[in-house]
């Protein structure tokens, strides 16, 4: 989309002319196709690889606009947010140092953006979803300010009718309304393209489907969204959902979301696949100066066939097709977009390698999988991939014929099965030895000590949680010097395993903390109207003393406290009045302090208010949580210790 002057489709007219010219895209196409004029022996495979770009302390840096006119490479571009960026590799020919390739130019392009990254007090971080980001990061003020992004997010809101309703359930639950596209931007991808020949497309499509899921297993990088722990790859999750623009009518006959896997096996070529998403899918932007793809055939040259890329380009499917006219011919690819980024270079290059070569060994093979394995089969192992990661149960090939299958766990599935096909893959493309070695040895010791990005996260953060600091902020920190450092996530420590890392930017001094490092964020809220028993069982049970008092759109307007169930008490005394309501007794609501207030600020709000909380918020916001008094002991002992 990013190749495109777009806006969204404003009138009746506008649409009906947008759908003729991808329809006359898709005759220009399948005419191409029957005369073969598209590209099918030179092979090339392709990256794009997106990224966050966070501060020291690993909150959101919105420098992205600002970094860019520092960098004078094209292959470096804008993404959704201010945080985002995305790195578009040169595509490599499918043969013996392609990795290597891939892999020069990715550090090369890192360096690039990170060095400009430094010059604006930020860093460039690889990971799936960002553990720092909160709600408020999530506002259209943090959205690119390239037009496309706000053409796709009016077209996508209007398409939808309505606000977003975002409602993940996982470890924790996460539920909110966001009015914008922008949830998308807390989710960055590596992205693979592989050249086929239009005879093969069909099978390689397949192919690519049915090993999203033990290739998503290896890889998952995402468990937390907005400070919630959801699934292992939560990205999954929020970008069905981000993007979902199906109105209330075509969510209720099942239409498919812009983002999943499909809805069956593709029987023909990628005509028919080109097909039925021009059938499901009405197209969200356009624009009035799309070439005319017959012109251009009749002028001798391959044409870009805009508006059917335009439309493909709003649909966000875990594997589509790609057409492009560089070169003396055109071609075909299949781009899978199932792996997050990260954790590390030398873990996404594994990633590649195993993709890759699964797909070397899957095309070569003669098999089939739609012979033997239902597509809602598929379906169901990528949807148990993205909750449980390595824990889930994958179905795969039970005989040599691909007749049938079984279930099997994706750990022993991935080390007994996949791994030496994916070796017999690369050698296939005459990969030496030794690079097929040192990447997919880096995922067969990933996969056997279980220890992805996301179980590496999950576990840094729970062993965090008791240090009187903001766990995922500390999570964030140590991931970006651990990705200074190079290891693969495996090797890299937790908790008492931690060991400093050459280079590393230590972690904020006790007296750098701020709210968020000390926050309560699991508040316990009781409802206008509720009893006041109830808040006195709550405070009695969960050893509190503050629990704020909410009206129906969210907003604290008081709190009950210990004064507050004396006086309750005192009311009770009388037996012919009606038990009192929290709303009869409780105290004023809090003053509100921002998460990245610092303690000084937050002592002096409490003792100016004389009172004995805070609720946290940004204006307009959500409540975060709340701090108390008793929240600032843990970090007046850390500074104590520090300065004896």
């Amino acid at each position: 989309m990013g190749e495109f002057r777009v806006q969204p489709l404003r009138t009746a007219a506008d649409r009906r002319r947008c759908t003729e010219a991808v329809l006359r895209d898709l005759d220009a196409l399948e005419q191409m196709l029957e005369l073969g004029m598209i590209e099918d022996r030179r092979m090339h495979c392709g990256m794009e690889q997106e990224m966050f770009l966070v501060q020291e302390d690993g909150r959101p840096a919105a420098v992205g606009p600002e970094l860019l006119e520092l960098i004078d490479d094209p292959r470096l571009v804008s993404e959704l947010a201010r945080f985002n960026l995305e790195a578009n590799l040169d595509p490599q020919p499918l043969g013996a140092g392609f990795l290597e390739g891939f892999e020069s130019q990715l550090r090369e392009l890192l360096r690039i953006a990170d060095t400009a990254a430094r010059e604006l007090g930020a860093r460039v971080l690889l990971v799936g979803s960002l553990p720092s980001l909160e709600p408020a990061d999530l506002d259209r003020a943090n959205m690119s300010p390239e037009p496309r992004y706000a053409a796709l997010d009016a077209a996508l809101l209007e398409e939808r009718g309505s606000a977003l309703r975002l409602s993940i359930h996982g470890w924790d639950r996460y539920e909110a309304t966001h009015d914008s596209v922008m949830p998308e931007a807390a989710n960055t991808s590596l992205q693979l393209h592989l050249q086929v020949a239009p005879d093969d497309f069909a099978r390689a499509y397949n192919w690519a489907q049915t090993l999203s899921a033990p290739l998503l297993a290896a890889a998952t990088n995402s468990p937390f969204f907005c400070g919630r722990r959801l699934w292992h790859e939560s990205r999954v999750a929020i970008f069905e959902n981000a993007t979902d623009g199906r109105s209330r009518d075509e969510r209720a006959r099942g239409l498919e979301p812009r983002v999943g896997l499909g809805g069956a096996w593709l029987r023909g070529g990628v005509v028919e696949l080109l097909r039925q998403q021009v059938a499901r899918y009405r197209p969200l932007l356009w624009r009035d100066d799309f070439e005319d793809p017959f012109a251009a055939l009749e002028a001798g040259r391959a044409p870009r066939l805009e508006a059917l890329m335009l439309h493909g380009g709003t649909l966000w499917k875990w594997n589509r097709a790609c057409y492009g006219a560089a070169g003396e011919r055109p071609h075909l690819r299949v781009e899978n977009r199932v792996l997050p980024a990260g954790p590390s270079v030398v873990d996404e290059m594994a990633n590649v390698a195993f993709f890759f070569g699964l797909m070397g060994w899957a095309m070569s093979s003669g098999l089939c999988p739609s012979a033997g394995l239902e597509f809602d089969d598929l379906r169901h192992d990528f949807a148990r991939v993205a909750r449980e990661g390595l824990d889930a149960r994958l179905h795969w090939l039970d005989d040599a014929s691909g007749a049938t299958w079984r279930a099997c766990p994706a750990d022993e599935l991935i080390v007994d099965e996949l791994l030496p096909r994916a070796h017999q893959g690369l050698e296939g493309h005459a990969v030496p030895a030794s690079t097929r070695e040192r990447l997919l040895g880096v995922l067969e010791e990933r996969v056997r000590s279980k220890r992805t990005g996301s179980v590496w996260l999950l576990r840094t953060a729970s062993e965090l949680r008791g240090r009187g600091r903001d766990a995922l902020l500390e999570a964030t920190r140590r991931m970006q010097e651990h990705q200074d450092g190079g290891e693969p996530v495996h090797r890299w420590p937790i908790g008492a395993e931690r060991e400093p890392v050459d280079g590393a930017t230590p972690a904020a001094a006790t007296s750098d903390l701020r709210v968020r490092d000390v926050m309560v964020r699991d508040v316990f809220t009781m409802r206008s109207g509720d009893a006041v028993s109830l808040a006195a069982a709550l405070m009695k049970w969960q050893h509190i003393r503050h629990v704020p008092v909410i009206d129906d759109a969210g907003a604290v307007h008081g709190t009950m406290t210990a004064r507050a169930l004396l006086a309750a008490e005192q009311a009770r005394r009388d037996p012919d009045a009606a038990p009192p309501s929290v709303d009869d007794v409780m105290e004023a609501a809090p003053p509100e302090i921002s998460p990245d207030a610092s303690l000084l600020d937050a002592t002096e709000r409490l003792l100016d208010a004389a009172c004995g909380c805070l609720v946290v918020r940004r204006p307009g916001g959500p409540l975060l949580g709340i701090v108390t008094e008793r929240d600032f002991l843990p970090a007046l002992r850390a500074l104590l210790n520090e300065r004896s």
